[in-house]
């Protein structure tokens, strides 16, 4: 088996892209934000979160970038290793979004705001209450400070 090598274009034209996965738990008061300061879109997937509220807002700096948002239940992820026999895992990577409320069906947030509302082409937020969610953030070139559901 051959691996794929992806390669950048530009200055750098033989560098590698390296796909990571990183974890940040952050201490109580203090600040952090994921910056993304190249126009490929990187995306940032929670882990399952419940939402309390029919609204979601950002604390966002996409004035020259984008942010949109997809929200895929978390429920019933597998992993097909075998197609009899599934094995019952988290797989946020895997989630396939919620009709209405992928990437294609989320308004582009282009705005410098603090409480930034997220439009769904799926309507409210209301249908996933009280059931946990994968919510994925697509970023490109724009800085993501926070979330909450409202």
């Amino acid at each position: 088996d051959v691996e794929p090598v992806f390669r950048q274009a530009g200055y750098y034209h033989d560098r590698v892209v390296k796909q990571q996965i990183a974890l940040y738990t952050q201490k109580h008061n203090r600040y952090v934000c994921l910056r993304v300061t190249t126009h490929q879109p990187q995306v940032l997937i929670t882990q399952p979160y419940l939402l309390a509220g029919d609204t979601l807002m950002l604390n966002v700096d996409a004035n020259h970038g984008r942010v949109r948002v997809a929200v895929a239940p978390s429920e019933g992820q597998t992993i097909a290793w075998d197609e009899l026999a599934p094995i019952p895992a988290r797989a946020p990577h895997l989630a396939e979004p919620a009709a209405g409320f992928g990437f294609e069906d989320c308004t582009p947030v282009i705005a410098n705001s603090i409480e930034q509302p997220v439009v769904f082409g799926g309507g409210s937020l209301r249908r996933f209450a009280d059931r946990p969610v994968y919510l994925m953030f697509e970023v490109a070139d724009a800085d993501l400070f926070g979330f909450r559901c409202v």
